[in-house]
């Protein structure tokens, strides 16, 4: 007859270990750091943390406005990593420490008001560190440009502004324009409606989207 020996995680005694244990939890904390020698749940790990989870996802094909297609990297990937699901096409170098980091950051958020959990998770998931802000819009009129749109072309459906722009920063296709979801979310932030964004990108549309030489015929 075989026996089984259940224990009871509450029941579990440690008779004077060699090296201190640490559990991390993923409740609501007031404090990130830990004792000396423990993993340090402070801002610039979790920003670390964050970036890796991020990158992990991006290279799994996860994206901003993805959620349709069950690609949304918040809602598909990020959200389900939060809460200890296995994703077959995620493979990340994060540890499971700095994932309860993440979580007891996010949960202290949440303590102090839905938004603060919004911006925290937002912050976390959609900070892209390789590009600046000016880059992405600097991009995204870029590829405003390529696509034929240029200041001043509103007359014929070729308004850098009007017809480019503005539609993108609303989520909609433009013919004849390609920029990926991450320069997008970049320039426009996490919910494309991002002010600062808006104007940078309009700003730089004369220098980047000048009318050309020899205009088209008005429609």
């Amino acid at each position: 007859m075989k026996f089984r020996m259940l224990i009871a995680p509450f029941a579990l005694v440690a008779c004077e270990p060699l090296e201190p244990i640490l559990v991390v939890q993923a409740a609501p904390v007031q404090a990130y750091v830990q004792p000396a020698g423990a993993l340090a749940c402070n801002t610039t790990s979790i920003q670390t943390s964050c970036a890796e989870v991020h990158r992990a996802c991006e290279l799994a094909g996860f994206y901003p406005g993805g959620v349709g297609v069950g690609k949304g990297i918040k809602v598909n990937c990020l959200e389900e990593l939060m809460r200890g699901v296995d994703i077959a096409s995620v493979s990340m170098s994060v540890r499971p420490e700095e994932i309860n980091c993440i979580n007891a950051a996010w949960a202290n958020a949440r303590q102090q008001s839905e938004g603060d959990a919004n911006d925290f998770e937002n912050n976390c998931i959609y900070t892209e560190p390789t590009s600046s802000k000016q880059a992405a819009c600097d991009d995204v009129v870029r590829a405003c440009a390529a696509g034929g749109y240029y200041v001043g072309g509103m007359d014929v459906g070729r308004g850098v502004l009007v017809d480019c722009l503005d539609p993108l920063r609303h989520g909609k296709r433009v013919a004849r324009v390609n920029v990926d979801p991450w320069t997008l979310h970049g320039c426009f932030g996490p919910n494309l409606d991002d002010a600062e964004g808006d104007r940078m990108a309009s700003d730089r549309a004369s220098v980047l989207a000048p009318a050309p030489t020899h205009l088209p015929r008005r429609r």
